[in-house]
């Protein structure tokens, strides 16, 4: 018994698609249709305890030529057929493999793979060919679709027949799922289908659901497959420069999903964990990009419980080294109440009577994933000037790419302009999506008006277009 061969390992399937059974017939025809069968030279009966063979026609066998008028039609009644068949294929794993039945000439004429399994140096023999990395309903579907044409792809199994039609080299089936996937990206998938078209090499997927991601990245990164997604595909978004969200919230998430791969490789979700299993991605989070709020943010405390927080072993750090190096930054020393107050509400005059509001450090300053001397690196980087260096990004992320362009309603205007109580506009037409990021208002030249103005937006179609 020959094993088919490998190629990339074998995408899980969450749910399972029956291969569509062909219409068995009842009566005398499904006798004769057995009998045809088991004669020699036409195919001989499993043996016990052999994968079952599924989907199969039980058709009288003779003269069924004379009831398909076109070439696709025979071809079509071919399919997972025991007649003429050459080859079978024991797909899957287990109780859930299936014995399929094929025609090496069809599957040669429609995939390099099979044909250079049949007809080349080193083809196989066997009559059996097992392929246990191939779903079932993936095999069907590409079987169906080198027979007859067809496309059969199902939410359920559209990532394992784009498994199978890349591994057997049928590129027009691989677009058919690329296109299926496609039409139902979501923000809600953008990120569990990167992960795929990573793995599949499809680059043109892949930038799809990176728009979407740019787009939606709240959407995105809330979604339940999340967590889920590889390192690599994690690093490829943080390192996108087009994300629409606030750093802190980004932080939150990436948080959710160090705790998240601390147990799929059953490790403490420890705060050392956490900052081992992020690894490459921790730096692409651009901590600069936060305020200091946001960095600091986190439960609220009072003066009852200062003592605790100053307890805390990266507060006192903070404390410490910055008393340190305040003569170097901010040519005073600070008393640590003090000195914690400036760092975390710096606007305020009297930090002491703000101290009943503020927030205590344990956003990323205090969630144990920075080393001491970055968190004491960012809140000087948030707080004074000159500013220390630190390892992190602070290029700020805009969602909106391309050319920015203006438009004027008038190159100049050389005498009196006068505003008549009519809607005043500007109308442009465009041929791909843009994104308005401003606009400008033009008053008297006398001084100083107020105004009252309503601005709208419109989209209007030309039907003529």
């Amino acid at each position: 018994m020959a094993t088919g061969s490998g190629g990339g390992g074998l995408v899980s399937n969450h749910g399972r698609q029956e291969a569509a059974s062909n219409s068995v017939q009842s009566g005398a025809a499904v006798a004769a249709a057995a009998a045809m069968c088991n004669a020699p030279g036409s195919g001989s009966a499993a043996p016990p305890g052999s994968p079952p063979v599924l989907g199969l026609h039980r058709e009288p066998v003779y003269n069924w030529q004379a009831t398909k008028s076109s070439l696709k039609e025979r071809f079509a009644f071919l399919f997972n057929n025991e007649l003429l068949s050459d080859v079978r294929f024991i797909v899957g794993k287990g109780r859930q493999a299936q014995r399929i039945p094929a025609h090496k000439f069809v599957l040669a004429a429609g995939s390099a793979v099979f044909d250079a399994m049949f007809n080349g140096g080193m083809a196989t023999t066997s009559a059996e060919i097992e392929l246990p990395d191939v779903e079932p309903a993936a095999f069907l579907a590409l079987l169906r679709f080198l027979y007859s044409d067809e496309i059969h792809i199902g939410p359920e199994t559209v990532m394992t027949t784009l498994y199978t039609a890349k591994k057997y080299a049928v590129p027009a089936l691989e677009g058919h799922c690329v296109e299926f996937l496609t039409k139902h990206l979501r923000a809600d998938n953008a990120l569990m289908l990167l992960t795929q078209a990573r793995l599949f090499d499809e680059p043109q997927l892949a930038s799809l659901c990176l728009d979407i991601i740019d787009k939606s990245t709240a959407d995105a990164i809330n979604a339940e497959g999340f967590t889920d997604i590889d390192l690599d595909t994690l690093c490829a978004v943080l390192e996108r420069d087009t994300l629409s969200i606030r750093e802190n919230r980004l932080f939150g998430a990436v948080v959710r999903w160090a705790e998240a791969e601390c147990y799929r490789q059953q490790l403490p979700p420890t705060s050392e964990n956490k900052q081992k299993v992020l690894g490459k991605a921790l730096p692409l989070i651009r901590f600069p990009l936060m305020t200091v709020e946001e960095f600091a943010a986190g439960k609220q405390i009072t003066k009852n419980n200062t003592a605790k927080i100053l307890m805390n072993p990266t507060v006192c750090m903070c404390v410490c080294v910055c008393v340190c190096v305040c003569a170097e930054y901010c040519n005073a020393t600070l008393t640590s109440y003090t000195f914690i107050m400036f760092l975390l509400c710096p606007n305020k005059s009297n930090h002491r009577n703000q101290f009943d509001i503020l927030s205590c450090a344990t956003g990323p300053a205090q969630s144990g994933i920075l080393f001491d001397r970055e968190v004491v690196n960012l809140f000087l980087h948030f707080t004074v000037n000159p500013k220390p260096r630190v390892d992190y990004i602070d290029r700020p992320r805009c969602c909106l790419r391309g050319e920015e362009c203006s438009i004027n309603r008038f190159q100049q205007v050389e005498s009196r302009w006068g505003y008549s109580g009519t809607s005043d506009r500007i109308r442009f037409n465009v041929n791909k999506r843009i994104s308005i990021v401003g606009f400008g208002l033009y008053g008297s030249i006398h001084g100083p008006t107020d105004y009252q103005v309503n601005i709208q937006v419109t989209s209007y179609s030309d039907s003529s277009n």
